[in-house]
């Protein structure tokens, strides 16, 4: 379904929200700021996670980069992926 154009991110396992997020900011920082440079160097125009504290990080550090790549949970890609 994806195959042509799914491209994995090199730090696509690192957890950079959530509770990351509260009990240690700067290393959520850091971590969320090397996803958000995987994500705009891949050239993707989308990009989809299935932890809502990762998206919650991933909107925040793209938007510090001034970003304009929208971030989605997967379901919501499959559901524009079958028009629904």
């Amino acid at each position: 379904m994806f195959e042509d154009r799914f491209i994995p991110g090199r730090h696509g396992k690192l957890l950079c929200g959530g509770l990351c997020a509260l009990n240690n900011q700067e290393l959520s920082k850091n971590l969320g700021d090397q996803k958000a440079m995987d994500i705009v160097n891949s050239g993707a125009q989308i990009v989809a996670a299935p932890c809502p504290g990762c998206l919650v990080q991933i909107n925040d550090r793209l938007g510090a980069d001034n970003a304009q790549i929208e971030s989605i949970h997967p379901i919501e890609l499959v559901a524009r992926t079958y028009g629904e």
